[in-house]
């Protein structure tokens, strides 16, 4: 068992320059959740933006582990599959999991989101 709140993350690797940026948004991700007391427990990279079976398998895992929050690099990480906006609101409302951006200044919303 985990000490602290269990996390999820995902990001689209297409949306990234090259391999090494990839490699240093989930260290971004790590950091942010080290700091924020989550543990980040998986990070889904979505590869193939027509078809995306990372963000299938990261939806799944976050129900069926009931994961409290999930982490983004942006919101622009989910727009392959519809307004950001709308599927964050989609997303959060189906699985109960909060969406926390990790380019936003969200102190408040990881207080929120793990309380």
């Amino acid at each position: 068992m985990f000490d602290h709140p269990l996390a999820y993350a995902y990001l689209c690797a297409y949306l990234l320059p090259c391999a090494s940026e990839v490699n240093r948004t989930k260290e971004r991700l790590n950091a942010f959740a080290a700091a924020s007391g989550l543990e980040l427990a998986a990070t889904f990279v979505e590869d193939d933006a027509r078809r995306p079976l990372a963000f299938e398998r990261f939806f799944r895992a976050v129900v069926r582990d009931q994961v409290e929050v999930v982490l983004l690099p942006s919101l622009l990480h989910v727009m392959v599959l519809g307004s950001p906006g709308r599927i964050r609101e989609y997303f959060e409302a189906a699985t109960e999991a909060r969406i926390v951006i990790i380019d936003q200044d969200v102190t408040n919303l990881v207080g929120e989101a793990i309380s």
